[in-house]
């Protein structure tokens, strides 16, 4: 099977971007993700979005798998103008039509597949005093535990740099309280964020790490190093080892487990030929195969961000923003493939 593009969303004018920074759930064939809605502008800088003008977002909801979309004008509540409060409990993660939504120092949940969501709950910041600078990314427990994967600064150096670390807590107790399990990474001269986690059947964690190299040399930009670095826990994220880069990339990951323990990682390609690429495990990280490439057919490095299910076919659905020389204007595509015949 060769893979099936498609455009989940595109406007005139318009810049959608970046949809590892909102989420994409699955219900089966039902398929939501959230994305950046913007003004698209070609002098902007990296990211030819309109800094002078307001940016929002937007749903796009499939019920065919990701086939085909339709947009959702649905209220943001991480745009509200309400403090965020301590969760009561009483949360069911088990709730068949269960979502979450994560970003940065607060969290909500929705059990009605996105059509309605909670008050923004509020996140601690560990002890450390500092911003938390996380995206979605979770996975359920049982009815009254799900573990998070977040980022947060490092404290202040000279540097105008951001430095984050990635570490897993749990919500526990229904939603009541949050735990911190473990670190994920530990190098002071990295930068470490946006986790993207998966789970294998014996309960394994494997989650992809965005990670920058900065060798101590914060303001000399030829020196930084960007990949995507695989580690693995088996005790619930209390501890994290290292499997190794997996790919030199300045992009997060998105990875989905398929029904054998093999794990499928998609990730945007910001060197030429800019594209959609992605490499598959069956040892839970160890070994990696050979880079396959989805497409390799963007404009500029403005491109990726991706977010990924599996179809009840066992294909799977990876969407993500895109930029051609067709279609200049960034907008939100969708790629569904075999990984089998990658």
């Amino acid at each position: 099977m060769q893979p099936k593009h498609g455009i989940v969303h595109a406007g005139a004018g318009q810049f959608n971007g970046w949809p590892a920074n909102h989420g994409m759930w699955a219900w089966d064939e039902e398929v939501l993700v959230r994305f950046t809605n913007g003004y698209f502008r070609s002098d902007a800088g990296f990211h030819d979005i309109d800094p002078r003008r307001s940016r929002g977002s937007l749903y796009a909801r499939s019920f065919d798998g990701g086939k085909s979309w339709a947009i959702e004008h649905a209220g943001d509540p991480f745009a509200r103008e309400t403090t965020p409060e301590p969760s009561a409990g009483g949360i069911d993660f088990t709730h068949p039509d269960f979502a979450m939504r994560i970003r940065n120092g607060q969290w909500c949940v929705s059990t009605d597949r996105g059509r309605e969501w909670s008050p923004r709950y509020e996140l601690p910041d560990f002890g450390t005093g500092e911003q938390l600078t996380a995206r979605t990314d979770y996975i359920v427990k049982d009815a009254a535990t799900c573990l998070i994967f977040l980022s947060i600064e490092e404290p202040e150096r000279e540097t105008d740099e951001e430095i984050d670390r990635s570490l897993c807590a749990a919500i526990v107790d229904g939603g009541a309280a949050v735990e911190f399990r473990g670190w994920i990474t530990e190098d002071p001269d990295q930068r470490s964020i946006m986790p993207a986690t998966t789970q294998l059947a014996d309960g394994t964690l494997l989650t992809i790490i965005r990670q920058t190299d900065f060798h101590g040399a914060f303001d000399e930009y030829d020196k930084r190093e960007n990949y995507l670095e695989a580690f693995r826990s088996t005790d619930d994220g209390r501890t994290w080892t290292s499997v190794g880069r997996i790919a030199d990339t300045h992009n997060p990951a998105a990875a989905v487990t398929l029904g054998d323990d093999s794990v499928v990682v998609a990730y945007g390609y910001r060197t030429e030929p800019y594209g959609i690429r992605g490499r598959i495990t069956t040892d839970c990280g160890e070994t990696w195969s050979e880079e396959f490439v989805l497409r390799d057919d963007g404009r500029s490095a403005d491109l990726g961000y991706p977010r990924m299910v599996a179809r009840p076919d066992g294909t799977l659905l990876v969407v993500y923003y895109f930029t051609t020389v067709e279609r200049k204007e960034q907008h939100i595509a969708a790629t569904i493939f075999d990984p089998a015949t990658t």
